[in-house]
């Protein structure tokens, strides 16, 4: 089962959801624990490990590449994968895949440096710059979230990483002059809609003068209201 979520990761596009090469810095794991992921960030290994049991057990932990000493870790269930989005940013992002009845996943978001567990839920982070990051929600599985249907805004939030305090809830759509109200998005999974180019966030959308894109400066405080294209 662990191998079908570890596949699974890949089909999602997550990175590093097989084992890692990388070698690990400092003493062996706790008993029982075998190394899953590995990578280094500045003076940091972020490790991930699954644990030989029948519960899914996992650990993520940071230690020091110059003394091998451990800084943080968190204990948890289920196969833990590394995302790139954060590497050298001074934050963690590992999503969990766990099996049941339907299969699921929950973000963790660590800072790098204490290992404070900045947010955990069901989110991707598709961008961090100057010192934010960005968090788009998405659905829970059977698919009925009512966010997913509303066409006036992206659901997420934008995070200072030093505070952990939320700078921008939400992302409000505005109507269009003219344009009438906007449709209704179809729903045809627990992913909203948008796409990140550079600093740059768009969300499409649709009226009755047709299809376009909301483009967010998103990294800006406060929020600027979106143009169109």
């Amino acid at each position: 089962m662990r191998r079908l979520l570890a596949l699974l990761g890949l089909g999602l596009g997550l990175a590093s959801a097989q084992a890692s090469s990388e070698k690990l810095v400092g003493p062996p794991l706790p008993a029982g624990y075998t190394l899953q992921n590995a990578y280094t960030d500045g003076n940091i290994q972020v490790i991930t490990a699954e644990h030989a049991d029948q519960f899914g057990g996992a650990l993520a932990l940071a230690r020091d590449t110059r003394t091998g000493r451990t800084r943080w870790k968190t204990y948890t269930t289920g196969v833990l994968v590394p995302e790139p989005v954060g590497r050298g940013q001074g934050v963690v992002n590992i999503m969990a895949l766990r099996s049941g009845a339907i299969t699921t996943a929950e973000t963790f978001f660590f800072r790098l440096g204490d290992g404070k567990l900045l947010r955990r839920g069901l989110f991707k982070v598709p961008d961090v710059r100057e010192g934010k990051a960005l968090l788009v929600t998405y659905g829970q599985l059977p698919i009925g979230d009512a966010f997913l249907a509303d066409p006036s805004r992206l659901t997420g939030e934008v995070l200072d990483i030093r505070t952990g305090r939320t700078l921008t809830r939400n992302f409000p759509i505005p109507k269009r002059q003219g344009c009438g109200e906007l449709r209704p998005i179809p729903v045809i999974s627990n992913m909203q809609q948008y796409s990140v180019n550079g600093p740059l966030l768009l969300v499409p959308r649709q009226d009755h003068c047709g299809k376009f894109q909301a483009v967010f400066e998103w990294a800006k405080v406060p929020l600027p209201k979106p143009t169109f294209r």
